[in-house]
C-alpha cells in the first residue's frame, strides 16, 4: 500500500514538472513523467542516505511531498499548462473503424506487437513469483541494497566484493526505493521491466525524428524488445536496460529540442543523461562517439546550434554532478581515485601494465 501511495506522489511530481516544460511531442511528454519521477528518487535518496536516514520512509515521504508541493506551485505560477501537453488535443482515442483499419493494413505488426505484449506480461508474472537468482544479482546489485538499508548511508563498508560500494548505484537506487516502500524484494525486477518502455519511447521517438512513418518507428521499438538480450534482462536487477534507457532518451530529446530549438527538451535531456551516468561506468566508453556526434551537430547547425548545445551541456553538467556523481566522490574520498581502488581498476579495466 505504502509504495503505491509514493508511486503516486513521485508520478503526480513528474505529471507537474513535465507540464511545465511544455515539451513539443507525445514521446517527450510522456517520458518527461518517467524521468522526472526517477530522478525525484535518485535525488531523495541522496539525501537521505547522506544524513543517514536511508531506512527512515518518513524522510522519502516528507522529501516526495516536498518536492511535489515545489512542482505544483511552480505549475501554478506558469499559468497551470496542460497536464496531458501534447497528449490533450487530438489524443489518441481509437475509435472501432481506425483499429480495424489499422489491423487491415499492418496484419504483421498487429502480431508482431501482440506477441511482444504477451511475452513481457509473461515475464511481469515471473518477476513475481521468482526472486533475483542470477550471479550479478546476488553477488552486487542486490547485496549493496541491503547494505545500504541496515546502515542508513551509502558509506564504503569492507567487502571482498569492491562492486558493491565502488559502482554506480542509480539503477540499484530504484530496487532500494521499491523494497523499502514495499518491505519485500518481490517487485525490484519490475525497475528493469519498466525500462523497456522507457527505452521503446526513445526509439520511437527517434524513429519519428529521422523521418521513418509511424509503422516503421514502432516496427523499430517491437524488433528491439524481442532481442533475446532485452528479455532476459527485464527479469532481472543488473542494470544495462537502465542505462540504455536513460542514454536513448538523452539523445532522443537532444535532437528534439536541437530540431525544434525547445530549451525544455534540452534540459530534460540534460537530466535523462545525468541520469545514465550515474547508473552505470559504461558511459565512459559512450563519451567520445557521443562527442563527436554533437561536434557533427555543431557543424550543421552553426551559432543558433552552439547556443541550443550551451543549454544542454549547462543542464547535463548540473544533472550529472547532482544525480550521477555521488558514488565517484565517495570512491574519491575513500581511495584517492574516482573509479575506486587502483589495484582493482587496473586488473579489470585492462590497464595493468605486462
Amino acid at each position: 500500500m505504502l509504495l503505491i501511495v509514493d508511486l503516486a506522489l513521485v508520478g503526480a511530481f513528474g505529471v507537474f514538472a513535465g507540464a511545465r516544460l511544455r515539451l513539443p511531442s507525445k514521446p517527450a511528454h510522456l517520458l518527461s513523467w518517467f524521468l522526472l519521477a526517477y530522478a525525484n528518487i535518485v535525488l531523495t535518496c541522496e539525501l537521505a542516505g547522506t544524513f543517514f536516514m536511508l531506512d527512515e520512509i518518513g524522510f522519502h515521504l516528507a522529501i516526495h511531498v516536498l518536492l511535489l508541493g515545489m512542482a505544483i506551485y511552480l505549475w501554478w505560477r506558469a499559468g497551470q499548462p496542460l497536464l496531458l501537453g501534447p497528449l490533450s488535443g487530438e489524443v489518441a482515442r481509437p475509435t472501432w473503424q481506425t483499429v480495424r483499419a489499422s489491423f487491415t493494413r499492418f496484419p504483421a505488426l498487429w502480431a508482431l506487437g501482440s506477441g511482444v505484449i504477451l511475452v513481457y506480461l509473461i515475464n511481469a508474472i515471473v518477476i513475481l513469483i521468482m526472486p533475483p537468482n542470477n550471479w550479478d544479482s546476488m553477488t552486487y546489485h542486490m547485496p549493496r541494497v541491503v547494505h545500504w538499508l541496515q546502515r542508513g548511508s551509502f558509506f564504503h563498508w569492507d567487502t571482498p566484493d569492491a562492486r558493491q560500494v565502488i559502482f554506480p548505484m542509480n539503477a540499484e537506487l530504484g530496487i532500494l526505493w521499491t523494497m523499502l516502500m514495499s518491505g519485500t524484494d518481490t517487485y525490484v525486477e519490475f525497475v528493469q521491466w519498466s525500462m523497456v518502455a522507457v527505452a521503446g519511447l526513445g526509439i520511437y521517438g527517434l524513429g519519428r525524428l529521422l523521418g521513418f512513418p509511424r509503422p516503421g518507428s514502432v516496427f523499430a521499438v517491437l524488433l528491439w524488445a524481442t532481442l533475446p538480450e532485452i528479455v532476459l534482462q527485464s527479469t532481472s536487477t543488473q542494470n544495462d536496460l537502465v542505462v540504455s534507457a536513460f542514454f536513448v532518451s538523452a539523445v532522443y530529446l537532444l535532437f528534439l529540442g536541437m530540431k525544434t530549438s525547445h530549451n525544455g527538451a534540452l534540459v530534460l535531456s540534460g537530466l535523462a543523461f545525468g541520469l545514465a551516468f550515474g547508473a552505470k561506468s559504461t558511459m565512459f566508453f559512450v563519451l567520445p562517439g557521443f562527442g563527436l556526434a554533437l561536434l557533427g551537430v555543431w557543424w550543421q547547425t552553426g551559432r543558433a546550434g552552439l547556443r541550443q548545445l550551451v543549454v544542454w551541456g549547462t543542464s547535463a553538467l548540473l544533472m550529472t554532478v547532482l544525480l550521477g556523481l555521488y558514488v565517484y566522490v565517495l570512491n574519491t574520498i575513500y581511495y584517492d581515485n574516482p573509479l575506486g581502488p587502483e589495484d582493482w581498476v587496473d586488473s579489470h579495466a585492462g590497464t595493468e601494465a605486462e
